[in-house]
């Protein structure tokens, strides 16, 4: 998410040794339908960041 400012030095890490725990995360849409806005960007960040 920040990996831009945290290579420019414009952004650093407190704690470097700590990270989130990792989740799963699913995203159900219903077939059929028109997607909206906000789940297309959500399809696009998660396609794009991995």
């Amino acid at each position: 998410m920040f990996a831009p400012e945290l290579a420019s030095g414009a952004v650093q890490r407190l704690l470097p040794d700590w990270t989130l725990p990792t989740i799963d995360l699913w995203a159900v849409f219903p077939s059929g339908r028109l997607v909206s806005a906000k789940a297309r960007v959500c399809r696009f960040r998660r396609r794009h960041t991995g």
